[in-house]
Order: structure tokens, then C-alpha cells, then sequence
């Protein structure tokens, strides 16, 4: 999204007392951690057993280089620990034929005195090479990326249309950054009758007491909170519909 002030080199604010910045990896987020995580929330709606994902797609949110470089100001420093996450879903629904579909968060120059400028500065165009998606995912010839300029993915742009298309009722998401773009584009899904499955070791946030309170919120009613495990499963015991399959292969970006 957008290069916050934080990112700007400011120095970071006072730590509140008693409160954690471990990153998902000195955690243990990919073991122990995921599990205590999500058996907290067992009980919840998030944690009901999943629809059938037959008519599902993939999106993958905002995987560009300001988030995934290192060398970026805006880098996530937990995005290494939900890559590998992130790269098992793409690659079992490009094998299994499912439409997926890909943000980018970029601005026009002229966005201006908006929301998100007030909350996080100076904003991203489409000139910026940090605005490029990449290098650890790339989308394929034939997957739409969709460019967006607000949190939700669904905002003034053509995402549902698209689902529409592929005659798509369950989105699974993957991205970052889970407090923010996932969590928004999974409650504008939800909104627009479209179930929404996070796939919440595929996500990462600045902090992972951020990521946290997003997979909570997440989980009270707003969409199904799992593991890529857990998808993946699912889609294995799943047929996928040929006409679904054959229209994917026709899209172009």
C-alpha cells in the first residue's frame, strides 16, 4: 500500500509495557505458535468446518516488491516466514486449473487528501519499481493482477466481476498485510456474499501482535481462519469444474 510514515526512517514510538515484537519466525509461527493460535479461536465462527471449495479461486494480495524486498523501507521482516505458505497454495491451483487472481497497491499521482494518505504519508504510483510484484511470487501470463489504490481489493475495481466470471463463491486469501488490505478485502467479500477463507500462515504483518488481532477479528464472523493445510486438503478431496478450469486459462490481464 502505501510507504507509511513509520517507513519514512522515523524512529519507532515508545514499546508499551509487557508488549512482544517477535517476529513470526522467532516465534514460531509456521509450528507451535499457528496451532496454539488457532485452537484459541476454536469455537468461533472463523473456525467453522470450511464450505465445499469446488468454486473457489486464489487472490494473492499485494506480493510486490515494497513489502517482499528486503531492501525496501516498507519491508516485511515476517513475509519470509509465510512465503513458502504462500507459494504451496499458487502452486497447487495453478496445477489443479483454479482462477487465480493477484493485487497491486499503487496510487495515481493525483490521489490526494484521502483516508489512506492521512494514516500513512507519502503514497505508492505505479512508477515506484517497489510497486512490482515479485521475486519470490510471480503471476503467470493469464493471471489478472488487479491494481488498487484502497485497502479492499474489491474497491473501484473489476475483482468481482472477474469472480463473477468464473462463477467463483469462495475466495481464498493470501498477502499481506493481514490487519490491513487481507482484512479489508476479506470483509468487502463477505459483504458482497462472496465466503472469504484466510489462509493465515500465508499472511504476514508489520507486527505479529497486528497479525493477531486481525485473524481474531477475522474470526468472529467475518471469514474462516485457517492453516495452508488445511485449503490444500480441501481442494484435494474437491473436483474443480472443467468450464472454470478452461475459462481460467482464457483470461488475460
Amino acid at each position: 500500500m502505501a510507504l507509511d510514515r513509520e517507513t519514512n526512517h522515523r524512529p519507532p514510538g515508545p514499546k508499551p509495557p509487557g508488549a512482544s515484537r517477535a517476529s513470526f519466525a522467532q516465534d514460531g509461527m509456521g509450528s507451535g505458535r499457528l496451532r496454539r493460535i488457532l485452537g484459541q479461536l476454536e469455537g468461533t465462527k472463523g473456525r467453522r468446518p470450511l464450505p465445499n471449495l469446488t468454486r473457489s479461486a486464489l487472490l494473492l494480495v499485494d506480493l510486490q516488491a515494497l513489502f517482499t524486498d528486503a531492501q525496501s523501507p516498507a519491508h516485511l521482516a515476517d513475509w519470509p516466514a509465510a512465503r513458502p505458505s504462500c507459494q504451496r497454495l499458487l502452486v497447487e491451483a495453478r496445477r489443479q486449473g483454479r482462477p487465480v487472481l493477484w493485487t497491486r497497491h499503487v496510487h495515481p499521482p493525483d490521489d490526494r487528501d484521502s483516508a489512506i494518505e492521512h494514516f500513512f504519508g507519502r503514497l505508492i504510483t505505479r512508477r515506484d519499481p517497489l510497486s512490482t510484484i515479485g521475486p519470490d511470487c510471480l503471476p503467470k501470463t493469464g493471471e489478472p493482477v488487479i491494481d488498487k489504490a484502497r485497502h479492499s481489493a474489491f474497491w473501484n475495481t473489476d475483482l468481482q466481476e472477474r469472480l463473477q466470471k468464473h462463477g467463483v463463491n469462495t475466495l481464498i486469501i493470501a498477502g499481506v498485510q493481514t490487519g490491513l488490505c487481507v482484512l479489508a478485502t476479506a470483509a468487502d467479500a463477505n459483504s458482497r456474499d462472496v465466503v472469504p477463507i484466510v489462509a493465515v500462515d500465508a499472511c504476514a504483518a508489520k507486527r505479529i501482535e497486528e497479525h493477531d488481532a486481525a485473524i481474531t477479528a477475522l474470526a468472529a464472523g467475518l471469514a474462516h481462519v485457517v492453516d495452508t493445510d488445511a485449503v490444500l486438503a480441501a481442494w484435494s478431496s474437491q473436483d474443480h469444474p472443467p468450464l472454470a478450469r478452461a475459462e481460467s486459462e482464457k483470461e488475460h490481464t
